[in-house]
């Protein structure tokens, strides 16, 4: 029996393995652009339509008729389409794995060991999928724009995020300037600001915020917010987390949430390049619970329709894979694919502030 018809590797027992390797912890993507299971491959929404607050009913008098909900235009009126992209990695069983599990020796674990091998590869293959959709969720969050152009792919795609709500802390009159200064940046007296902004034109506070940890350096050695701890005069020594915490909870801040990723990205010619899924010269700024940004769609794929036992309406959209044999070239395969792209209706809700230009 060829290794890809193992009953373990078929159908509804693969993928139930996949779909029960979880996400990495230190990804913070799923929290902000949950998943939404799809039936199709194309979305339609109207951007500034999510995240909206409910509006109170009519107080009433007895045995009259309730006014019927109106349609709340949305702000802007604009309509974005698209469709989700296929995400795929596949990666071949060695030669010597497959002639190992053909011809086990005697009185040993080589066919329980290819399969494990197999299962290894697999979630290998699983968090690359799930590495390059965490990045979609946190260029969609952390760029004006999220721009692609992969093994012959090209698309930019623009969220929507308003421009008033787009802060340049180095050039914009209101606020101080570049954070890195931290000798004369004021991050509190910004912030503020940005937040009384925010609040007047949305009637509540960001509740959250996101850096990079290397924004959460600079503000934890800022002299400003040192001098509002401790005092004027106080040591140099930097601040501790739970200090910096306090202070934005006494001016009625949102709370910082440090996000420290590093991706790889393969090159055509094998190399690996280190890339950063979100902006780390951005601070963005989220809304409190309740109100929705958006969500990852997640949509059917190829893969899973071809997999026995599981058919057209009956199977479950996300990521599906498949092992498999190969006549050109020979060998058997390991195929993980999912179709997903983020989107952002309640981009309306999202504050960006760019806080350095010391970095890329």
């Amino acid at each position: 029996m060829a290794l890809w018809q193992l009953e373990e590797l078929q159908g509804p027992q693969l993928l139930g393995f996949i779909r029960s390797i979880p996400i990495p912890d230190e990804f913070m993507g799923a929290t902000l652009l949950p998943s939404k299971l799809v039936n199709q491959l194309e979305y339609e929404y109207v951007l500034g339509s999510g995240g909206s607050r409910a509006v109170m009913a009519h107080v009433m008098g007895w045995d009259s008729e309730a006014p019927i909900a109106g349609r709340r235009a949305p702000v802007p009126e604009q309509r974005v389409t698209g469709e989700l992209p296929p995400i795929k990695r596949k990666a071949r069983i060695s030669e010597k794995e497959i002639i190992k599990f053909m011809q086990p020796r005697p009185g040993t674990s080589d066919q329980q060991d290819v399969l494990d091998y197999v299962f290894d590869l697999t979630t290998q293959l699983v968090d690359s999928v799930q590495a390059r959709i965490e990045w979609l969720r946190m260029q969609a969050i952390s760029q004006d724009v999220l721009t692609l152009d992969s093994e012959g792919v090209t698309f930019s795609v623009d969220f929507g995020i308003p421009v008033n709500q787009q802060y340049n802390v180095g050039a914009d009159v209101a606020l101080s300037t570049w954070w890195e200064d931290t000798a004369n940046s004021n991050p509190v007296a910004d912030l503020d600001y940005i937040c009384n902004t925010y609040e007047a034109a949305h009637g509540f506070r960001p509740a959250s915020m996101i850096a990079d940890t290397t924004t959460r350096q600079v503000l934890l050695n800022n002299v400003n917010l040192r001098d509002l701890i401790r005092g004027a005069g106080a040591p140099a020594i930097r601040l501790s987390d739970d200090e910096l915490n306090a202070l934005f909870e006494l001016y009625n801040l949102p709370t910082l949430r440090t996000y420290n990723v590093t991706l790889l990205e393969e090159n055509h010619d094998g190399t690996l390049t280190s890339v950063r899924p979100f902006n780390r010269r951005k601070l963005v700024l989220l809304p409190p619970a309740g109100i929705d940004l958006g969500n990852l769609l997640v949509g059917p794929t190829a893969e899973a329709q071809g997999i026995p036992g599981i058919g057209y309406t009956t199977f479950a959209p996300g990521i599906a894979g498949r092992v498999y044999g190969r006549d050109e070239p020979p060998g058997e395969w390991i195929k993980i694919a999912s179709t997903a792209f983020p989107t952002l209706p309640g981009a309306q809700f999202i504050v960006q502030a760019t806080i350095r230009n010391d970095l890329t």
